[in-house]
């Protein structure tokens, strides 16, 4: 969604804008979806049986971010 992402650091605030959510929500519908993705979602499926698509997507996408972009406590935030 954002393509100046690993130029220009996400914001640390909270998004409150309905339909920017929306957007966001449908790229995500449309990435889980994707053909080329779903023999890793049988793999994924298979480590955690009982997790729902979208709790692997997270789980995924969250260990992609932080490695990308660690993310900073508030405490640590004004020691930068």
């Amino acid at each position: 969604m954002n393509p100046e992402w690993l130029q220009k650091p996400t914001r640390g605030d909270s998004i409150k804008d309905q339909a920017l959510i929306s957007s966001a929500l449908d790229w995500m519908a449309f990435d889980i979806n994707r053909p080329v993705n779903e023999a890793v979602w049988s793999s994924l499926h298979s480590i955690e049986p009982m997790r729902l698509r979208i709790q692997l997507f997270d789980s995924v996408w969250w260990m992609y971010f932080k490695a990308i972009q660690p993310v900073l406590r508030q405490e640590d935030v004004g020691k930068i």
